[in-house]
């Protein structure tokens, strides 16, 4: 009998050596690499959103920009941690800072220059001619580390010449 329970003890702690070695195998192979992963899809993620947020500021720019007379429009745009978004004469400028970004973005999109540590872009737009009128709010900047909602009114005003007046609010 007394042989017996050193077998059955000697198979437990076997038991305990496999599982540990295990745990180690999962703490010191898997685990970086779901943790590098999800840095990879929060870069994608971050760049992708700051791409729908300059589109949908470049698409009320040009739906503004075509009505006659005066105009006015609200839009609500979030914008992702650690961008920049810069409204230049024809398009809305993207700076993005990305810590991990394994996907190129600058084969899928036009206008898209990646880097390990940065991603620029811009998404052109036809405002007929209008000029931005001075003391436009024209950049808006997220250094923070969450993403920032911000309420833009895009104004066209036309006294004799018409302009786009772009507002934080």
């Amino acid at each position: 009998m007394a042989y017996n329970n050193r077998v059955r003890g000697q198979t437990t702690i076997e038991f305990m050596i496999i599982i540990l070695i295990g745990l180690v195998y999962l703490q010191a192979v898997v685990m970086p690499g779901i943790s590098n992963s999800m840095g990879s899809l929060d870069d994608t993620q971050r760049v992708t959103q700051a791409k729908i947020e300059a589109q949908k500021i470049a698409n009320s720019i040009e739906e503004i920009a075509l009505i006659s007379g005066s105009a006015k429009k609200e839009i609500l745009i979030l914008i992702p941690r650690e961008t920049k978004i810069d409204l230049s004469v024809d398009d809305v400028n993207i700076k993005i800072t990305v810590n991990n970004l394994k996907q190129n973005f600058s084969k899928n999109w036009t206008n898209a220059e990646c880097n390990k540590t940065e991603c620029n872009f811009n998404i052109p737009y036809y405002k007929a001619g209008l000029a931005f009128k001075t003391g436009s709010n024209k950049v808006f900047e997220n250094t923070g580390n969450k993403s920032l909602a911000v309420k833009l009114g895009l104004e066209k005003i036309c006294t004799t010449q018409c302009e786009i007046n772009v507002v934080k609010k």
